[in-house]
């Protein structure tokens, strides 16, 4: 084939590498450019203040009332964090069992007097260190001024109580807020988001608990390194999602080309191939979904219920199998059409959350990616203890329908008509 394009086929090498590299170069476009903006996060005071000389003082308000009405940078830019307030304790479970929020801020009942509790221990320890200083000092005075020693002693004394008063009042510990982080939302984001959002409030001087939530089992390799690695959210991912789609894709295209229907046979003969097809897909979707257990579990370390994964991810590789075979039988080009948009356009659906996604990901492709509702699926296994009927099956299920649709529309209506159709 190649001897026919002459000495033009010296440039088909370089043709290649620039497909390829263009190719890799999409398909890693959102993460190279990932800027993270807008993240739905949460805000609650329990604080039921403090009454002081200066009249009821409520820090937890004052907290959530600045965060929340904190407008955008003065250059225009978004905050990577959007902060809305809800009312109470349930409100806040109950958005967060939905995944409404990445996370929240919990400001606890106590926080105003506790404050005020360790600002007065704070005044108190103060004098106590300047009340035996100054008796040190005078001690100090007296020995060199020749004073009796009960006198030195009585000074001395006087220091030592004012640093034993001193010891009681240090021990007031500062009042802390509670910031939760929803592992289940993205784990990339909670990777992130717990170490920025406790460096955050400690540069303003508050102290923070961070808790967090939907962690799944976190049993991993008996050395805990999976476990102890803030990536392996995020691997897990990488190695269970990518691996299926390809491998999807390359089994609906191997289905598709080996089990072709010829030209002019019968539809009858038509449906059988089709058939066979669906039939094949079943067994290739069951072997990718017990590889990239494996993946999971041998690559990364990291181990889930077995029952639940593997029986979710065989029914979305089906589903995606059956998008793929759909397209495929009704023309090569359309396949191919089909399989550029899902690998290439929505592979970074799968991982970055939608807010760190770029402008035309977030409107055009985030919508009906197979890799985002096979990616929320995956974390409601992972980490929601859901069964195979989760978040993302429903979609996948319509995506596997789109599918069946194309491959009935390509059984009824043979290869040469449809091809006039197309030319009309």
């Amino acid at each position: 084939m190649f001897d026919k394009l002459g000495s033009r086929k010296y440039v088909v090498p370089l043709l290649v590498a620039v497909v390829i590299g263009c190719v890799m170069s999409l398909m890693f476009y959102p993460m190279a450019n990932m800027d993270i903006q807008g993240l739905p996060f949460a805000a609650l005071s329990l604080d039921e203040g403090v009454d002081t000389p200066q009249g009821t003082v409520n820090a937890g308000e004052a907290i959530v009332e600045s965060m929340t009405t904190a407008a955008d940078d003065e250059d225009g830019t978004e905050s990577p964090i959007t902060w809305k307030q809800v009312g109470s304790q349930e409100e806040l479970d109950a958005a967060l069992e939905n995944g409404e929020f990445y996370g929240a801020i919990i400001v606890p009942e106590s926080f105003s007097a506790d404050q005020a509790a360790a600002k007065q221990a704070e005044a108190q320890a103060a004098l106590a260190q300047a009340q035996a200083l100054a008796a040190a000092q005078a001690a100090a005075a007296a020995s060199q001024g020749g004073l009796p020693d009960a006198s030195v002693a009585a000074g001395a004394g006087a220091g030592a109580q004012g640093a034993g008063a001193a010891s009681p009042v240090a021990d007031v510990q500062a009042p802390a807020i509670k910031v939760v982080i929803d592992n289940a939302k993205s784990p990339l984001v909670a990777s992130q988001m717990k170490a920025n959002i406790a460096s955050m409030f400690q540069q303003l001087g508050v102290e923070v608990d961070v808790q967090t939530i939907h962690t799944g089992d976190d049993g991993s390799s008996e050395d805990g390194a999976a476990a102890a690695n803030p990536m392996a959210g995020m691997l897990s991912q990488q190695l269970t999602i990518s691996p299926l789609i390809i491998m999807s894709l390359v089994g609906a295209i191997v289905l598709s080309r080996v089990f072709k229907t010829k030209a002019g046979v019968s539809k009858a003969e038509r449906w059988k191939s089709l058939g066979v097809q669906v039939a094949y897909a079943v067994v290739v979707s069951l072997i990718a979904s017990l590889c990239v257990y494996c993946m999971l579990l041998w690559v990364a370390g990291i181990e889930t219920p077995m029952a639940n994964f593997v029986l979710f991810m065989w029914f979305a590789s089906f589903c995606v199998m059956l998008l793929f075979i759909g397209a495929f039988n009704l023309s090569f080009p359309v396949g191919i059409l089909v399989a550029a948009c899902v690998v290439l356009g929505g592979m970074m659906c799968g991982v970055l959350p939608y807010e760190g996604l770029p402008t035309f990901w977030q409107d055009w492709v985030y919508l009906w990616a197979p890799q985002r509702f096979t990616a929320e699926g995956l974390r409601a296994v992972m980490y929601l203890d859901a069964g195979v009927w989760n978040a993302g099956s429903l979609p996948l299920l319509i995506t596997g329908g789109v599918g069946v649709a194309a491959a009935t529309f390509a059984g009824l209506v043979p290869a040469k008509q449809r091809g006039a159709k197309a030319a009309s």
